[in-house]
């Protein structure tokens, strides 16, 4: 599995960085620090929501004083707005919305086609080196074998049989981009950089829900490694282990998601501390593209969407101006 992961992740790379270069490229020529707020108070163009109904505003205009009134929105109904605090990082500041605006929700349609073309490179990946597999899915009762790798899944056992790298480092690493997938789509969390506030560990929980039920589908799913794979049908002897084993067991349900959780939170950390100072200084293509290594999994998402690896929504200057209005 680790073997396949990286793989996989140097297939997109070599494959479509090219594409999602060229693609992103327009968008963010130059890397920018967001202007919209300080530690200190938010813009005049972004009202503190803490303000109550009956305290007045005083503007200046042509030397006069006028007064106006404003209504403060509870913060649930608020949506972020993006301040630039620690070097350039962003963080939510909350910001006043009017009365009956609808919050953006996550965009589905995107996010399922990424993960389809996921699915669909982990499948080819796993055809192309497994011929057992190519022979299961071209020979023998497709729905049979399915209904058999169910009926004979090892529920109650924890460990699948599979190496410690496949469980415990592979499998992460397909849920931290899985969970970036959804990250990517959602309109709050894209533009949360590591912090430690309600809204990016919300964010966080969301995307790992969502990778929880994209590793349910690969290993049980209609198009998974039951259905297609036929994994837990029958008992083979396994060499490296000297016994048999079908191969299923419920440690990839949860280290998927709870690992790539923890993975991709690693790599925001990073992002933040390390690959955000280096682009401040020196945002060369070349530079970012030998940095991007360090945040792979984030990488390889974006390339799913067509952006360059080092691309963060949460520094992109057009992004952060759609935050501020």
């Amino acid at each position: 599995m680790l073997r396949k992961s990286v793989s996989l992740i140097a297939l997109l790379l070599v494959a479509l960085v090219p594409t999602a270069i060229a693609r992103s490229w327009p968008e963010a020529p130059r890397f920018t620090t967001p202007l919209l707020a300080d530690d200190a108070a938010a813009p005049a163009s972004v009202p503190s929501p803490s303000a109550s109904a009956d305290t007045p505003q005083n503007t200046t205009a042509d030397g006069a004083q006028a007064s106006t009134q404003r209504a403060s929105i509870a913060a649930p109904e608020s949506a972020p707005a993006i301040a630039a605090v620690g070097g350039g990082v962003a963080t939510p500041v909350e910001r006043v919305v009017a009365p009956g605006a609808v919050r953006e929700h996550e965009h589905w349609t995107p996010m399922l086609l990424q993960s389809a073309t996921f699915l669909g490179i982990q499948h080819a990946g796993n055809l192309s080196m497994d011929w057992y597999m190519r022979w299961n899915l071209l020979h023998g009762k497709f729905f049979q074998k399915y209904a058999d790798s169910l009926k004979d899944w090892r529920w109650t056992r924890w460990n699948d049989d599979d190496p410690f790298l496949d469980d415990y480092i592979g499998h992460p690493i397909m849920g931290a981009i899985t969970s970036n997938i959804w990250i990517q789509n959602d309109p709050i969390g894209r533009r949360l950089a590591f912090q430690n506030t309600r809204e990016y560990w919300h964010s966080r929980l969301r995307a790992m829900a969502w990778s929880a039920a994209y590793s349910a589908q690969w290993k049980i799913g209609p198009l998974s490694e039951a259905s297609l794979g036929n994994t837990g049908s029958e008992k083979l002897w396994d060499h490296r282990l000297r016994k048999t084993t079908n191969g299923t067991g419920m440690v990839d349900f949860v280290m998927t998601p709870v690992g790539g959780a923890a993975w991709g939170v690693a790599e925001d950390m990073l992002d933040r501390w390390v690959i955000a100072p280096v682009q401040r200084r020196n945002d060369n293509p070349g530079l970012m593209f030998i940095m991007s290594w360090l945040n792979p999994c984030r990488s390889a998402a974006n390339i799913l969407r067509f952006k360059a690896p080092w691309y963060r929504d949460y520094r992109n200057k057009d992004v952060m101006r759609l935050a501020q209005q």
